[in-house]
This record gives C-alpha cells, sequence and structure tokens, in this order.
C-alpha cells in the first residue's frame, strides 16, 4: 500500500515538472509580434504560423499533465487539514480542464482554419470571411477567460491546502494561493481586454508553483 502510493506521489510529482515546463516552452511559442489590438494582423499572423495547432495541443497535454498532478496531491494530503481544500480543488480541476479543452480546440484548431480560409477566400469573400473568424476568436477569448478563472481558482485552493498541509514548505502555499489569485482576476481582464497582459506574472508564477511543489513530491516522496 505504501509503496504504491510513494508512486502514485512520484508519478504526479513527475507530471507536475513537465506539465510545467511544457506550458513554459509552449508559451514561448507564441506569436506575440502583431498588436493584439490589430485583430487582421493578428489572423494574418496566426495564418502564416506552421505549428500554431501543434502548440495548441501541446498546450493542453500540459495542463493533462497538470491536472494528473493536482488529483496526486489530492491524494497525497487529503488525509490532513487540507482535506477541504483538496477535494473543492479537484473539482474545480476537473471543470477548468473541460474548459482548457473547449479553449483549445477553438483558438488551436477551429479558428486556424477560419483564418486560412478568409486569406484564401477571393476579395468578394474576404468580409464574410472575416467575420465568421471574428466571431470564433471572440469565443475563445470568452473561453480564455473562463478556463483563466477556473485554472486560477484551483491553484489558489491548492495553494492554501498545500500551506496547511504541513507537509510542504509554506512559502509554496503562499506562492500557489497568490498566484491562483492573480490568474483568477486575469479572467474577467482577459474578458474586457484580450489584450491585456497583467496576469502574465501571475500565470508565470502559477507554473512555477506546480513545477516546485511537483519537485518537492519527486525529491521526498519517501518522507511525505
Amino acid at each position: 500500500m505504501e509503496q504504491s502510493k510513494h508512486r502514485l506521489t512520484r508519478i504526479g510529482g513527475l507530471a507536475g515538472v513537465m506539465g510545467a515546463i511544457l506550458l513554459l516552452v509552449t508559451v514561448g511559442f507564441h506569436p506575440l509580434e502583431a498588436d493584439p489590438g490589430d485583430i487582421r494582423a493578428v489572423f494574418r499572423e496566426i495564418g502564416a504560423d506552421a505549428v500554431w495547432t501543434t502548440i495548441r495541443l501541446d498546450q493542453f497535454v500540459g495542463y493533462l499533465l497538470v491536472f494528473t498532478f493536482f488529483v496526486a496531491l489530492h491524494d497525497l494530503i487529503v488525509t490532513t487539514p487540507a482535506r477541504w481544500h483538496v477535494r473543492l480543488g479537484v473539482g474545480i480541476g476537473a471543470a477548468s480542464l473541460a474548459a482548457a479543452a473547449v479553449s483549445q480546440a477553438v483558438e488551436g484548431i477551429a479558428l486556424k482554419s477560419l483564418v486560412e480560409a478568409w486569406l484564401a477566400v477571393p476579395p468578394a469573400e474576404k468580409n464574410a470571411a472575416f467575420r465568421a473568424a471574428f466571431a470564433l476568436h471572440q469565443v475563445g477569448i470568452g473561453m480564455a477567460a473562463v478556463t483563466a478563472i477556473l485554472i486560477g481558482a484551483t491553484a489558489g485552493v491548492y495553494g492554501r491546502g498545500v500551506g496547511v498541509s504541513g507537509r510542504f514548505p509554506r512559502s509554496f502555499g503562499w506562492l500557489g494561493l497568490i498566484a491562483g489569485i492573480g490568474t483568477m482576476l486575469g479572467g474577467p481582464l482577459t474578458a474586457y481586454d484580450a489584450a491585456s497582459f497583467l496576469a502574465m506574472p501571475f500565470n508565470l508564477a502559477l507554473i512555477i508553483f506546480i513545477g516546485l511543489a511537483g519537485w518537492h513530491m519527486l525529491r521526498t516522496r519517501e518522507k511525505i
């Protein structure tokens, strides 16, 4: 039983580290040169990006790994004073994974296809094709906002749980809580201003929290 628990802890820790690295790498490949306020320029950049869909699918794999980490973290500290936090967190985490799946499908696959169609159609059909791509882009922005709120809430609840569990440094808990709150507040910012990057430092802190907690699970699995 103990060996099985240690193995699951190790798998979860490895998933957290790998998920954090994958998200950091894929965010670095995002096309950010175009002015976010110039939708046509953004669409041209998406259309010219040969790996746009691949990067988005890789990001979703990162989210899957992070959710695996959260499930393992739940099992690790559910018998501690963090019991309520992780039970709530794993439920919100499942909702955030579903939202991330829809977000990546909309922005990574469907939008890419519509943008390519807009670029390829004759001039007489450009406006109609652009309106279709723009409408789908707005759906993507909405899904990104909801995803940020859910992922931020998941990290914040888990961060609080990690802090009171007694099995991680309390600083990890504060990092997760603050990063989660900042990421969650970034959702409304995205909804009202898709060009806003104010939440990016909190997004980075959230990824660091996941990576550090995962590494801690790998390094100290025999003791915890």
